[in-house]
């Protein structure tokens, strides 16, 4: 089985060269995988794509996760305010208001703590990187015995500079969750 890269930083420049430099060394064909390790956190960074064949269609993905601990069942889940949103909130579902408009205006927010939510979001930085990425979801997903952060983005990131502003707007949450 093959080696996950490593990356390990202490400040986010760092993480920004040593990403960006590992991603065009490493990146055959748009996938890459590597483990970043940053103020004690580990985060994963997966990028795929296939073009498939015949009858198959391809696929194209960027996902970026990591472990968290959560004390309090806290929930949170984003994602894109579009077409499947509106029909969803339609039929009841729930969209958070965190006070942030623009934010507002262009994500769906589930969470079961709206306050928490606002502070998690203060970083303007952050709030845009997720106001202008079309087909992702962010959120927390709990199995039986730990708990991830976990963004799934519909598309094969390989801008390394794209990619470096999403891990950054991820890890921002990340450290604001706790």
């Amino acid at each position: 089985m093959e080696q996950a890269n490593m990356i390990t930083g202490i400040t986010n420049e760092d993480i920004r060269t040593q990403l960006r430099n590992d991603f065009f060394a490493n990146s055959l064909l748009g996938n890459y995988e590597v483990t970043i390790e940053q103020e004690g956190r580990e985060v994963t960074l997966r990028t795929g794509s296939s073009q498939g064949g015949s009858f198959e269609g391809g696929y194209e993905f960027t996902n970026i996760s990591a472990p968290i601990t959560v004390r309090d069942n806290f929930r949170l889940a984003i994602y894109p305010q579009d077409f499947l949103a509106e029909i969803v909130k339609f039929f009841g579902a729930e969209d958070m208001i965190t006070g942030y408009k623009e934010f507002d205006d262009s994500v769906m927010v589930k969470t079961n703590d709206a306050l928490r939510c606002h502070t998690i979001f203060a970083d303007a930085e952050s709030r845009l990187v997720f106001q202008t990425l079309s087909g992702y979801s962010l959120e927390i997903k709990h199995e039986d015995d730990h708990s991830l952060l976990e963004l799934d983005i519909q598309a094969a990131i390989t801008n390394p500079e794209e990619l470096v502003n999403i891990y950054h707007a991820f890890f921002l949450v990340l450290k604001a969750i706790g």
